[in-house]
């Protein structure tokens, strides 16, 4: 991981998650190491990266909060940010939290 890709550091109870350009990552107290490859973009549709820290912050707590493993969170976290970029917003109020890893899904996530 080159330290240029790293978009945002948070700390919380449960360890250090970052996000950067291509994905994930959670380091635990324990110090596992835990990566989630970023969706696969189209790069022509992105509207805009404003608001993506905050989406990965709320869908890695939010699974966090309900006691989801920590790959799952993190894939909530990652599809939730990656989601953002064209043009979601939290105010777009999703029915379920399924609809957004499903978008992660449907895109497919980049080679790690």
């Amino acid at each position: 991981l080159k330290m240029c890709l790293v978009q945002a550091v948070g700390t919380i109870r449960d360890g250090l998650f970052i996000h950067y350009k291509n994905g994930t990552i959670a380091i635990t107290p324990d110090k596992k190491v835990h990566v989630q490859p970023g969706t696969i973009k189209n790069p022509a549709k992105i509207i805009n990266k404003i608001g993506e820290q905050e989406a990965f912050s709320a869908g890695v707590l939010y699974g966090l909060y309900y006691d989801w493993r920590i790959e799952t969170s993190l894939l909530l976290g990652t599809c939730a940010r990656d989601l953002s970029t064209y043009g979601y917003e939290a105010h777009d109020s999703l029915e379920h939290f399924s609809e957004v890893i499903n978008f992660g899904k449907s895109r497919g996530f980049v080679p790690g």
